[in-house]
């Protein structure tokens, strides 16, 4: 119960517009320890947070879907309906992260060079 009331805290301590919860119940432990068996270690889950975190509240991302702790581990992308390997803590993880894949506000994808062809097939038109 160790790590999961240290990765709640984790989730909570995080600021900016962010879904923060009062007190841990017992679906959100419950979600936290599959997150702990997907992902493997307590770091990966708090790189995850990290990088949904950065995602989420830096204002430079198009990004605004704000899950609280729960549906974070658990929400499946959209169009994937099972696999671990769909779920959106996954592709928030060292393993899954990718920065292109969220387009910044200024119309580019990132501050990496990309063609537009690549920009077009990130972004899925």
């Amino acid at each position: 119960m160790n790590e999961i009331q240290d990765i709640f805290d984790y989730w909570n301590s995080r600021d900016g517009k962010w879904w923060k919860h009062k007190a841990i119940k017992p679906f959100m432990a419950t979600a936290i320890r599959d997150a702990l068996r997907i992902l493997g270690s307590k770091e990966e889950v708090l790189i995850a947070i990290d990088n949904y975190h950065e995602v989420l509240t830096n204002p430079k991302y198009q990004w605004s879907m704000k899950w609280p702790i729960h549906l974070f581990m658990k929400q499946h992308r959209p169009g994937h309906k099972t696999g671990d390997h769909s779920l959106q803590i996954v592709r928030f993880s060292s393993d899954g992260f990718c920065i292109r894949d969220f387009p910044l506000l200024n119309g580019c994808m990132d501050e990496y060079e990309c063609t537009e062809d690549d920009a077009k097939e990130l972004l899925g038109l």
